[in-house]
C-alpha cells in the first residue's frame, strides 16, 4: 500500500529518514512525501493519507486521527528582532496557522500580525536558545516545563487497523533517528508529558478565543 506523506518542513521528516532510506521494516507500506507550503495543507487533507499539521489547524478538520508518535516537537521557541517598533510586530512564520504564530497570539494578542514574506518581517523564530525574548517564559509559568509540540502526523481517510500498523513503521523509524540524535524523545513518542503539552496549548488557545476544542482521536 502505496502512503502518500505531505509535509511542510524539512526538519519535520527527519524522524522519518530511516523508513524513506528503507532501513526499518516498512511492513508492506510504501512511502512518498511531497512538500507543501504549510497554509495549503488544510486544502489537501483529504488527498494524502498522512500529513504533518500544526497544532491550531487540526481543530478545524473533522474525523481525524492523530499518531502520538512522529510528532514535531522542540525544547525551546523564541523571537529575534530585526528591529524594534511601536507598532504591530510582524513575525515571520511557516504559515498562519502555525502552532507557533498561535503561540505569539497568546503571548501578545493583537500586537502581532504574520507574515511569510522574507522583506516585510521586523521579527524572526528561533529554536535554539539564541532568542531575545523566549515562549518558555510564558509556556512554562502557564503549563510548566513541557515541550513545544509544533506538528503532529495526522490522517482523515486511513482506517484505523491501517494506521495501527503505520504507527509500528513510525515508531522503529523514531528509534533510530532519536539514536542519531536527529529528533528528541518526545518525537518518539508523546508520552504523559507530550499529551500534557497537548491539553495546555489547547485550553490556553481556547481561553483566548482563538482555536476550537481539540476532538481529534489520539492513536
Amino acid at each position: 500500500m502505496r502512503i502518500k506523506i505531505a509535509y511542510s518542513r524539512d526538519e519535520e521528516i527527519k524522524i522519518l529518514q530511516p523508513v524513506l532510506n528503507n532501513e526499518v521494516d516498512t511492513k508492506g507500506f510504501s512511502f512518498d512525501i511531497l512538500k507543501l507550503k504549510e497554509d495549503d495543507l488544510k486544502f489537501h487533507v483529504d488527498e494524502y493519507e498522512l500529513l504533518y499539521l500544526p497544532l491550531p489547524l487540526v481543530t478545524f478538520i473533522e474525523n481525524l486521527k492523530v499518531l502520538t508518535n512522529g510528532a514535531y516537537v522542540v525544547n525551546d521557541i523564541g523571537i529575534r528582532y530585526k528591529k524594534k517598533t511601536e507598532s504591530k510586530l510582524k513575525i515571520l512564520v511557516p504559515g498562519s496557522n502555525s502552532t507557533e504564530y498561535y503561540l505569539a497570539r497568546m503571548i501578545y494578542g493583537h500586537n502581532v500580525v504574520p507574515t511569510t514574506s522574507q522583506e516585510e518581517w521586523t521579527a524572526e523564530l528561533t529554536y535554539d536558545g539564541t532568542s531575545e525574548y523566549s515562549f518558555k517564559d510564558f509556556w512554562n509559568s502557564n503549563c510548566g516545563n513541557l515541550p513545544f509540540v509544533i506538528k503532529l502526523l495526522g490522517s482523515k481517510i486511513l482506517d484505523e487497523e491501517s494506521l495501527s500498523r503505520i504507527k509500528i513503521v513510525i515508531r522503529d523509524s523514531a528509534n533510530l533517528a532519536y539514536e542519531r540524535g536527529y529528533v528528541n524523545s518526545f518525537s518518539k513518542e508523546l508520552g504523559l508529558k507530550g499529551r500534557e503539552a497537548l491539553d495546555c496549548f489547547f485550553k490556553i488557545c481556547r481561553q483566548k478565543n482563538l482555536c476550537g476544542k481539540f476532538t481529534s482521536y489520539l492513536l
